[in-house]
C-alpha cells in the first residue's frame, strides 16, 4: 500500500485537487447571508482563489469593532484564505509530480540535437499557423474594434506593437540569461545554440520597441527621443543583445564564443529589473505599469484583450523563429556527424 502511494503520490494529489474543484466551488457564502448580509457587502463569494493579495491583506486584519457579524465574517473569511493555501500547496505538488513523470523526461531528449531537429520539424507548421491567426486577430481588434483613447485618439494604437515588442525584448532575455546559466553550469550544447540563436530576435524586438516608443513619443511628448530612464535602460539592452552578436561572431572557435557569450548574458541580466522598475525608482516621462501590477488593469478590456493577444503571438513566433535559427545552428556545428550526413543525402 505504501510502495503504491509512494509511486502514485502525483495522480493522487492531482484527483484531490479535481474533487475539491468540482465539490469545493459551488459552495458560497449565501448560507451565511442571514448574519453577514450588508449593505454593499457582496456574501456570495466562492472558495478556489477569490481573493487578490490586497483582498487577503484585508481580509487578515483583525476585526476592531467586536461585532459579532464581523468576527463571523473574518473567520469565514480566513477559514477561505487557508483553504486557498492548502489548494496551491497542492497544486504545486501536483504540478510538480507530473513534470517529473512526463515533462523532464521530454526536455532532457529534446537536449539531443538529433532529437530536436527532428521533433522541432514537426511542430513548425502548427506554430506559423497559430502566429497568422493570433496576430491578425490581434491587429484587427487592437487597430479596427477598440476605442479611441480619450485623451491620445487612435495615437494609442501603436501600444499593440509597442508593448509586446518592450516585453519580448527583455523576455528574451530572461531565456537567454536561462540557457546561458544552464551552459555555464551543466555545458550542454542545446543551450549554447538557443542562447545565440535568440539573440538577433530580441535585439530585433528591442529596435522595435525603440523605434514605436519613439513614434509615440513625438505627438504625446513632442520629442522624438529624451533620456529617460526608461528609454536609456532598453537602449543599453539593445546594445546588450548587438555586443552578444558581436562577441558570437568575431570568435571562430565556437566552444570559447558561447562560454564568452554566456558570461556576458549573465552580467547583462542585471539590466532586466531597471528596465522594469525605472519608472517606479526615477521620476520618468513614461508611464508607469498599467497591466502588471496587484490592482485590476487600468485600461479598457477593448483594449486590454488585443494587447494580450499580439503579446501572445509574439511569443509564438519567437518559439517558431527560434526553432528555425536553433535547426539551422545545429547543422552548421553538427555537420560532420553522421545523423546530418544522412539528412543532407539525397533520397534514392
Amino acid at each position: 500500500m505504501i510502495s503504491l502511494l509512494s509511486k502514485h503520490w502525483g495522480k493522487i494529489l492531482f484527483a484531490a485537487l479535481l474533487a475539491y474543484v468540482l465539490i469545493g466551488l459551488p459552495y458560497t457564502t449565501s448560507d451565511l447571508a442571514p448574519v453577514t448580509a450588508q449593505p454593499g457587502v457582496e456574501t456570495a463569494r466562492t472558495f478556489g482563489f477569490p481573493f487578490t493579495a490586497r483582498e487577503t491583506l484585508e481580509i487578515l486584519k483583525p476585526a476592531v469593532t467586536g461585532n459579532k457579524v464581523d468576527i463571523l465574517q473574518s473567520q469565514y473569511h480566513a477559514t477561505n484564505v487557508a483553504l486557498n493555501i492548502v489548494v496551491a500547496i497542492l497544486v504545486s505538488l501536483a504540478l510538480s509530480s507530473l513534470a517529473n513523470h512526463y515533462l523532464t523526461p521530454f526536455f532532457q531528449r529534446l537536449t539531443s540535437p538529433k532529437y530536436f531537429y527532428h521533433t522541432t520539424g514537426r511542430w513548425l507548421p502548427y506554430l506559423w499557423v497559430l502566429v497568422v491567426l493570433l496576430m491578425a486577430y490581434g491587429l484587427f481588434a487592437g487597430l479596427y474594434l477598440s476605442p479611441k483613447d480619450y485623451q491620445q485618439g487612435d495615437s494609442f494604437r501603436i501600444i499593440f506593437i509597442h508593448v509586446p515588442s518592450a516585453w519580448m525584448s527583455m523576455f528574451i532575455y530572461i531565456i537567454m540569461a536561462q540557457a546561458a546559466f544552464v551552459s555555464m553550469v551543466w555545458r550542454l550544447k542545446m543551450a549554447d545554440v538557443v542562447l545565440i540563436s535568440s539573440a538577433p530576435i530580441g535585439a530585433t524586438f528591442a529596435f522595435l520597441a525603440l523605434v514605436t516608443g519613439s513614434l509615440w513619443g513625438k505627438p504625446m511628448w513632442g520629442t522624438w527621443w529624451i533620456w529617460d530612464a526608461r528609454l536609456t535602460s532598453e537602449l543599453i539592452l539593445l546594445f546588450l543583445y548587438l555586443g552578444i552578436i558581436g562577441l558570437y561572431s568575431a570568435n571562430d572557435d565556437r566552444r570559447n564564443a558561447s562560454r564568452a557569450v554566456a558570461v556576458l548574458t549573465l552580467v547583462g541580466v542585471v539590466n532586466i529589473p531597471i528596465i522594469h522598475y525605472s519608472v517606479e525608482w526615477w521620476s520618468t516621462l513614461h508611464q508607469g505599469s498599467t497591466i502588471t501590477k496587484l490592482d485590476t488593469p487600468s485600461i479598457d478590456l477593448a483594449m486590454l484583450i488585443p494587447l494580450l493577444v499580439m503579446a501572445l503571438a509574439f511569443k509564438f513566433y519567437y518559439v517558431a523563429l527560434v526553432i528555425v535559427r536553433s535547426r539551422t545552428e545545429l547543422l552548421l556545428r553538427e555537420n560532420n556527424t553522421r545523423w546530418v550526413e544522412n539528412l543532407l543525402e539525397p533520397s534514392s
